[in-house]
């Protein structure tokens, strides 16, 4: 119930907050507008002895307003010094507290991102639940695909990820509205790196509830887990005991086949796994024409085929996974 009411009264705060800034735009602009009528009206010859233009009113009530006083083009009758007390008197009290409400908001937009509490609006984005030690590397990657990133943590300091240009909400990522600041409806991918697996599931979930067409990849730290995560409306599970088990027993009885798979997850001289979407049908040998890649498996509806060859029919949306050499960033 306390709930409830906090969040209605968040609510009503930010309509009344926009009302506000709505009035006051509008006050501003009929003060413009009006004052430029009216010393258009009651000053029709300016001081140079020009006739008056709206042109030259609005530059008059501009630059009046702003406090700049040229003194180009002044009011020289007594109505259109009238209009200039209008001007004075309501103009720039209404543009003072313009001017004050928009410092506010872009003040109170920083501190709730130092903060971690900005509520994002983006597009096709990609949440980050948890933050742990391969999270750094995560983030890296993605960034250089330029794919824009919203960090889910309640242990981070947001200054720190503010500073390295790391968007962050602060709080428990199994919260409805905490995935919500984050952007939930609007996102590609939730990925859940650093949790427990029963933890990943509960945020799959959420997830899955708030934005049912969310793609959700997530770390399985025990391998016994995986099944059951497999089948917890996570799209992608990533097995990662499982990898790390073979690598250590590949370093006891295939040390090559090891030194392979540490090349090619290597530095930036190492190679690197990608993909092509085969766009229309077509074949292997059709698609990996003139590319200097190598294709290593075809994956066709979530199964992959590598016993393949050029002839090999690709459909439109198969996927050729390629190697290739790790380009210098």
């Amino acid at each position: 119930m306390i709930y409830f009411f906090l969040a209605f009264k968040r609510r009503i705060r930010r309509f009344v907050g926009a009302l506000k800034a709505l009035g006051l735009a509008g006050l501003a602009v009929t003060v413009v507008l009006s004052g430029t009528f009216l010393f258009y009206f009651t000053e029709p010859i300016l001081p140079s002895g020009a006739k008056n233009s709206l042109f030259s009113s609005l530059y008059w009530v501009v630059v009046t307003l702003t406090t700049v006083g040229y003194g180009d083009i002044y009011p020289t009758n007594f109505w259109s010094r009238l209009v200039f007390f209008y001007v004075v008197i309501f103009g720039i009290g209404i543009f003072a507290a313009v001017l004050t409400e928009l410092g506010s908001y872009i003040t109170n937009k920083r501190f709730l991102q130092l903060r971690g509490l900005h509520r994002y609006k983006l597009k096709r984005h990609v949440i980050v639940a948890g933050y742990g030690e391969s999270t750094d590397e995560l983030i890296d990657r993605l960034a250089r695909h330029d794919i824009e990133i919203v960090l889910v943590d309640e242990s981070v300091d947001p200054a720190i990820m503010k500073t390295r240009g790391i968007n962050l909400v602060a709080g428990n990522p199994l919260q409805s509205e905490v995935l919500k600041k984050a952007g939930i409806t609007g996102a590609d991918s939730l990925v859940v790196s650093s949790q427990p697996d029963e933890l990943s599931v509960m945020i799959a979930l959420k997830a899955k509830e708030l934005n049912p067409e969310i793609v959700v990849i997530s770390a399985c730290q025990k391998f016994e887990d995986f099944p059951i995560m497999s089948s917890a409306r996570i799209d992608h599970v990533i097995p990662v005991s499982k990898l790390q088990g073979d690598m250590l027993a590949d370093a006891v009885v295939d040390s090559k086949g090891l030194g392979f798979l540490i090349h090619l997850m290597g530095g930036s001289d190492g190679l690197r796994l990608d993909g092509i979407t085969a766009l229309e049908a077509t074949t292997v040998g059709v698609l990996m024409r003139s590319r200097k890649e190598r294709a290593v498996a075809v994956c066709r509806k979530g199964k992959f085929i590598v016993d393949f060859d050029g002839n090999t029919p690709l459909d439109m949306d198969d996927y050729v996974i390629i190697v290739g050499h790790r380009k210098h960033i």
